[in-house]
């Protein structure tokens, strides 16, 4: 019950994560919803990573380092 309650006050979620907070943690809803997320997590920030790597072969290193601060935040706001 304490999971929904911290998963509620929070704005910004996914899909998934509003449907890992409705299900009970021993399910295997909840466990295909956490490797599902996990995934999800991990294509965006490949594709960050991509992005990073687009603008390092154009030499614009502006909106390299840009998106270099956009994703230590994203890792920053993660790991609170």
């Amino acid at each position: 019950m304490l999971v929904a309650v911290m998963c509620d006050s929070r704005d910004t979620r996914s899909e998934s994560d509003r449907e890992k907070c409705s299900c009970s943690r021993d399910s295997d809803q909840y466990k295909w919803l956490k490797r599902k997320i996990r995934s999800d997590k991990r294509n965006h920030l490949e594709a960050i990573c991509e992005e990073m790597e687009e603008y390092q072969k154009q030499n614009d290193s502006k909106c390299m380092f840009t998106t270099v601060n956009k994703l230590i935040k994203h890792c920053r706001h993660a790991q609170q």
